[in-house]
């Protein structure tokens, strides 16, 4: 099999001011087509370390995908550095160029010679041509071993490994095909997952491979099958077992988000949600509307974040308050009923509770979310006791909120 490396060029992602996320797109989309990265290198915005780099890992791989440093700043230095690497001139990539000048002409925008630059291109390379934004990618060939350099912007490099890339990766590295199932699981901790697979994977295809990829409180078990090593139907059959084995905790068996998958849900049975929030601070109604057509089924986020807000917006009371504790399942579920009676809705969430760490409080040492799901069948409350930092919290709290919601629309 083909060894492919990555070398992401730029300062920003050693910095920690930028997420190296198109490394992980690129392994998760060469894993689709049966190939897997090598090694990834990350390195500065540098002649010395980009020609270092290239070098390193030019002798023990069979090709490498660079991105970043092809904008029209000074400190995109990776064309210059490629073409005093492979050799030829600077010239004008005339397409570039054209489509460069319509581009601003559309936007009635004044251009600039700066922007131009992005049109000049070693000789040496041939170019792929980016449709979705200015700069060209490049791709360069020594000795059998093809480079292709990616603009770092996310969607430009996406259009490119998908249009340009991967075609070319296609024809010089042919795979077998692989066959990818996956099962999404929320609320069950990857260690008892290990031991209940220790009793369940030999019952799959010995081809069959699982990997166990958790965040924030799910668990996506990404099940591969190599064309050689079985059937696809034996994927599918390893896939439903899992199902099987973790229903109680399973959400979907594909890539979907639980916001998406809880939005379908609610729209197939034509029921509305409403929130209330408090320790999230409007993060789950965030998430929520981020899914196209949820007006459909949402209906709105009161986020009451003071006690003040909880009594004027859904009717609590400072001495209820105060009688229980604002984090208590019984402000919770008083939320939850309160948003769900004000907005008409068919089921309420209220989250109340503390996401950050107060290690010299003795009351809120602990992140500790109470959840209130107020439904047409009854209301009920859920504990939920945190140990990361503060964002992480309210994201596992959210993805909480909304698997509850989702687990009771499927009773």
């Amino acid at each position: 099999m083909a060894k492919i490396a990555l070398l992401n060029i730029g300062s920003e992602l050693l910095k920690g001011r930028t997420l190296n996320t198109n490394s992980a797109w690129i392994g998760e989309k060469l894993k689709e087509y049966g190939w897997t990265v090598e090694e990834t290198l990350v390195i500065h915005d540098e002649a010395d370390s980009i020609k270092r780099g290239l070098s390193n890992l030019m002798s023990r791989n069979d090709a490498i995908i660079i991105t970043g440093g092809l904008g029209p700043t000074k400190d995109d230095i990776t064309k210059p550095v490629l073409m005093e690497i492979f050799g030829g001139e600077m010239v004008r990539d005339e397409e570039t160029d054209s489509r460069i000048r319509k581009w601003y002409e559309m936007r009635q925008r004044q251009i600039n010679d700066f922007i131009l630059l992005q049109a000049l291109v070693p000789s040496s390379c041939t170019v792929m041509t980016n449709l979705v934004g200015t700069a060209p990618g490049m791709r360069f060939d020594r000795g059998g071993i093809p480079v292709y350099s990616l603009p770092g912007v996310p969607q430009e490099m996406r259009h490119l490994m998908e249009h340009k890339v991967i075609p070319d990766l296609q024809k010089r590295f042919p795979v077998s095909q692989l066959w990818l199932e996956v099962v999404k699981i929320f609320g069950f901790p990857e260690s008892e997952v290990a031991i209940r697979m220790q009793t369940l994977q030999p019952r799959f295809n010995p081809g069959v491979q699982v990997a166990y990829l958790p965040t924030d409180g799910q668990l996506k078990l990404e099940l591969s099958l190599a064309e050689g090593q079985g059937r696809q139907e034996d994927l599918i059959a390893a896939r439903q077992m899992m199902e099987e084995e973790f229903a109680p905790w399973w959400f979907t068996s594909d890539d979907r988000s639980l916001e998406e998958v809880l939005g379908e849900e609610l729209k197939k049975l034509g029921k509305t949600l409403a929130l209330a929030e408090s320790a999230t601070g409007g993060a789950l109604a965030s998430r929520i509307t981020s899914v196209s057509g949820a007006s459909k089924y949402f209906l709105g986020s009161m986020v009451t974040y003071s006690n003040q807000a909880k009594c004027v917006a859904l009717g609590l009371t400072e001495e209820f308050i105060e009688t229980h504790g604002v984090v208590s399942e019984q402000v919770a579920l008083a939320m939850a009923e309160g948003t769900r009676e004000r907005l008409k809705a068919d089921f309420g969430i209220g989250i109340t509770g503390t996401a950050q760490v107060y290690p010299n409080d003795p009351d809120y040492g602990q992140p500790v979310i109470w959840f209130g799901v107020a439904t047409p069948a009854g209301s009920f409350t859920r504990k939920g006791i945190y140990h990361q930092d503060r964002a992480s919290n309210i994201r596992h709290a959210c993805n909480t909120a909304m698997f509850l919601a989702l687990r009771e629309l499927r009773k």
